[in-house]
């Protein structure tokens, strides 16, 4: 894991401004700074820092955390994010790397001088897809477990700020009964009228 601090959640002002393409502001330099005690990001050498803290500054933006367990729901929806983006890109790499070798050892043991092809053709690409299932497969059922975990997280929050505003209120309810008293009228007050 990279832990250099440039990449650290606290280190969130150094991000670029941007919007996605559902028009969610990523301008990081308006968002509260991440709580130092959630430690540095999953972010793995050879991955893009910024990337990780974009993402993390769109969820920030969306769910606009306002207690420490707001705070560690937005950091497990961003991790799980980026942990899925990852796999998906192991899965496109090892497809096109093992597509890759196939046309390869193809183009080694035929009989022909066929040179090797600069690019990969859509029919080896699907090939391996096939009889890469298995493999493929297992990397599909961690995506979906990791989104249903994501989408747990957005469920919490939304199910954690339910109890928080009854909470809320039940406070405010006993704070204006406590506040409710009646005054009587002072009557030494009015014998001293002239």
């Amino acid at each position: 894991m990279r832990n250099d601090q440039s990449t650290n959640g606290a280190e969130l002002n150094g991000a670029q401004a941007g919007r996605n393409a559902h028009g969610i502001s990523a301008d990081v330099e308006t968002l509260p700074k991440v709580p130092a005690c959630l430690g540095p990001p999953p972010v793995i050498d050879g991955e893009d820092a910024d990337a990780y803290e974009q993402l993390l500054a769109m969820v920030i933006e969306v769910v606009k955390p306002v207690d420490i367990m707001d705070w560690f729901w937005v950091r497990d929806i961003a991790d799980l994010q980026w942990e899925i983006l990852r796999l998906r890109r192991a899965k496109a790499n090892y497809v096109e790397e093992t597509a890759r070798r196939a046309v390869e050892a193809k183009a080694l043991l035929g009989d022909d001088d066929t040179p090797f092809p600069e690019k990969l053709d859509i029919s080896d690409v699907l090939s391996v897809v096939i009889h890469s299932a298995e493999t493929t497969g297992r990397i599909e059922r961690i995506v979906t477990a990791m989104e249903a975990r994501r989408d747990r997280a957005f469920r919490e929050i939304e199910r954690h700020r339910g109890n928080s505003s009854v909470r809320s209120r039940r406070a405010a309810k006993q704070i204006e009964d406590a506040e409710f008293r009646v005054i009587e009228p002072n009557n030494s007050a009015e014998g001293h009228t002239a």
